[in-house]
């Protein structure tokens, strides 16, 4: 195919140009959502871990117990 065979002879340049627009304005909206959510959650207070009971193995980082 060529590529004046692949051109809308339909469209015109002001079409073009709306599309682009809305792409555009609709990418930005997301990039402003984005940004506010991001923002958001950095200025919350990190979450912390409940206490748990002291002498639970199971718990993450504990230490291991020597088997020598």
């Amino acid at each position: 195919m060529k590529t004046s065979a692949g051109v809308s002879p339909s469209l015109t340049g002001t079409e073009a140009l709306i599309t682009l627009a809305g792409f555009v304005g609709v990418y930005a909206a997301l990039l402003g959502l984005y940004s506010y959510v991001v923002t958001r959650l950095i200025r919350e207070e990190a979450p912390t871990r409940p206490a748990t009971p002291a002498g639970d193995e199971h718990q993450p980082g504990a230490t291991i117990p020597n088997d020598d």
